[in-house]
């Protein structure tokens, strides 16, 4: 996936055939601006979809090195839930590395039919900011697809996705727990007897 980027990116910076002293400048600004676009949606949708599945990956080797233990837990009736949810997060691990092969083949198949027009890339402004918002939504998808699969799985989900990171970072949980605080404090918020 990596490599394939990457050959894309060199390809699309050929196929500009910069000539400095030849080269009108319309040109110029239309091909610079579909690199830096492919550049700037390309790369965080690679680290996402790169850092997800290496933690899927590392995550469904502990659970299957720990697996022998589970399933000695089906045995007894008051650790057979533990089974069952060991079950259903192996179970949602691998209908998200499904999912994301079907992300992956969306993504490739939408650059084949919209980016690349006979073979070569589209160097113009409207192509590159759809492969742009395009590559946004997948990276959107992509953090939002472990979420998906455990809760179709039935299993707890990996993360808080995309609401839970932006809520965290953005510090709209805690402005809401002063906020709940202050007004628990006001005067006019007690009930009489």
């Amino acid at each position: 996936m990596i490599a394939t980027y990457s050959s894309t990116l060199i390809a699309m910076i050929k196929n500009q055939a910069f000539r400095l002293l030849k080269m009108d400048m319309s040109v110029l600004y239309t091909g610079g601006i579909s690199i830096v676009l492919f550049i700037l949606g390309g790369i965080p949708f690679l680290l996402a979809v790169v850092s997800t599945l290496l933690v899927i990956k590392a995550a469904t080797t502990m659970l299957l090195a720990l697996g022998p233990l589970f399933i000695a837990f089906a045995l007894f009736d008051r650790t057979r839930q533990w089974f069952w949810g060991w079950v259903s997060q192996m179970a949602g691990f691998m209908l998200t590395q499904v999912l994301f092969s079907v992300v992956l083949a969306m993504e490739v198949a939408f650059i084949n039919t919209a980016v690349l027009k006979d073979g070569k890339m589209d160097p113009s402004i409207s192509g590159s900011i759809s492969m742009f918002i395009f590559f946004a939504v997948l990276v959107v998808l992509v953090t939002e697809l472990p979420n998906y699969a455990a809760s179709i799985m039935g299993s707890s989900a990996a993360g808080a996705g995309v609401s839970g990171v932006v809520s965290k970072y953005s510090g709209i949980r805690t402005a809401a727990r002063v906020a709940n605080f202050a007004r628990s404090k006001l005067p006019g918020n007690k009930i009489a007897g």
